[in-house]
């Protein structure tokens, strides 16, 4: 039983031995630790943190971020809000068959469970981003920060993964694997859009869905 989900972003700037002197990544930070703790405030028996692998860095930085966001909000609850935490790491070459198959355990699990997505928009939006800017970024972003606010699975599910990885959307596979296990929650869920922004031309996005039987 799927009762709740969120969508964090997990760039290196939110890890505070990287942020710099100036902790540069601190808003974004506490925005998605509130995310995580939403959350655990839904009283889940388990939560799902996913991430997608990285093929070059174990743990990855995704990985990293979680442990990060999860300890932090799992510290502030109390003793009776302490999930059982799982995660599920995604290879990075999924296609659509394999993500569908991945979601459907999340779909059948008995337990209140909710998950924890770690994945954000483009990486080229302006000249300035680390993919350099391609003019197709801000519309795959539009249709990314709409489906994540209303929300809609299917406008998840419909982007394409390959433009995804042109565009360096890291994470996109995981959106797909929450998408695909939101999309078979009845009732539907409701979006909950606390951040987006694309400071250094990366499209960063915190949110939270809440499902109505939970």
């Amino acid at each position: 039983m799927i009762v709740a989900g969120a969508v964090c972003p997990a760039p290196p700037l939110l890890l505070p031995e990287l942020a710099g002197r100036d902790d540069v990544g601190r808003e974004l930070r506490d925005a998605s630790v509130r995310a995580v703790a939403d959350l655990v405030a839904s009283r889940p028996a388990v939560l799902v943190v996913v991430t997608v692998e990285d093929p070059v860095r174990s743990p990855s930085v995704a990985e990293r971020v979680a442990e990060l966001l999860v300890s932090t909000a799992l510290a502030a609850a109390g003793p009776a809000d302490q999930p059982r935490v799982e995660h599920l790491v995604v290879p990075a070459d999924a296609d659509a068959a394999h993500l569908e198959k991945l979601a459907q355990p999340l779909v059948e699990r008995p337990e209140r469970a909710a998950l924890l997505v770690l994945g954000e928009g483009s990486a080229r939006r302006s000249e300035k981003a680390p993919g350099y800017l391609d003019p197709r970024a801000a519309a795959y972003d539009a249709v990314t920060r709409t489906a994540l606010a209303t929300p809609d699975p299917d406008a998840l599910l419909a982007q394409d993964v390959e433009l995804a990885d042109t565009l360096l959307a890291a994470g996109h596979r995981a959106l797909v694997v929450l998408a695909a296990v939101m999309r078979d929650t009845a009732p539907a869920p409701t979006g909950d859009l606390r951040w987006d922004d694309d400071p250094f031309g990366v499209q960063y996005f915190v949110v939270v869905w809440s499902c109505a039987s939970s």
